[in-house]
């Protein structure tokens, strides 16, 4: 289960990095970045403060922490490339594919693949509870306009 020298990936997406980190900052601070917030404190007091590699750098006046378009979600500190964790994921939660047969057909070792899936699973149960949470939301919404409704 070593490093697999020299393999290459098999499949790609046809979607670039930086589109992708581009849709999420979009996605998380609004198109042209009007919902920008501390991800630690939540003030609207955000400063742009460069860049870390591709990814755009802010920093927060209130509490003084600098944080990335990625801060908080699995492309975070991650050597794998976003474009290569979307593979992953549809292969994993659409696909239902292996672990092996992931590998395989991303051209990287069983081990960070496995590791990758981990990730995933446990942002996919974050998504599908918070999922649960508003179905649940939107049911007691809906019972409570209903007595409402009828109450003078």
């Amino acid at each position: 289960m070593g490093v697999m020298s020299g393999k290459r990936s098999v499949l790609k997406i046809d979607i670039t990095d930086e589109e992708i980190i581009k849709r999420l900052r979009e996605h998380r601070f609004g198109k042209n970045i009007e919902n920008l917030h501390c991800v630690y404190c939540g003030s609207k007091k955000v400063i742009k403060y460069g860049w870390r590699h591709e990814t755009r750098r802010y920093k927060c006046k209130a509490c003084g922490k600098t944080f990335t378009d990625t801060t908080g979600t699995i492309f975070e500190n991650s050597k794998i490339k976003p474009s290569t964790w979307l593979l992953i994921a549809y292969l994993h939660l659409k696909l239902r594919l292996t672990t092996s047969a992931i590998a395989r057909a991303v051209g990287m070792p069983y081990k960070t693949v496995w590791n990758a899936i981990k990730k995933i699973q446990e942002a996919a149960m974050f998504f599908h509870g918070l999922a649960e949470v508003q179905r649940r939301l939107q049911v007691n919404k809906i019972l409570c306009q209903c007595q409402i409704k009828g109450k003078k």
